[in-house]
């Protein structure tokens, strides 16, 4: 799956994950930087996988896609300034 969100942060426009509520991968993006690490944080915060629940596995994936990102790039961080 992480190929796939690689994939989608290509595209100049949003990609809708979750039909239901219309959320795309940008505002999952978003709520991850604002600090919304998991899948029930972000269905609190956005109702992605409250529906139908055909998003759910795709949003989870992204979710943990995102945090890996994050979690990467401050490692990064805290070796340079070291």
């Amino acid at each position: 799956m992480i190929l796939q969100s690689r994939i989608i942060s290509i595209y100049t426009h949003p990609m809708y994950v979750c039909m239901c509520h219309g959320v795309t991968d940008r505002q999952i993006k978003q709520a991850v930087a604002d600090g919304h690490r998991d899948f029930l944080s972000i269905q609190a915060e956005l109702g992605a996988g409250t529906g139908c629940g055909g998003c759910r596995d795709f949003t989870a994936d992204l979710i943990d896609d995102l945090t890996q990102k994050s979690l990467s790039a401050r490692a990064g961080e805290l070796s340079h300034a070291a």
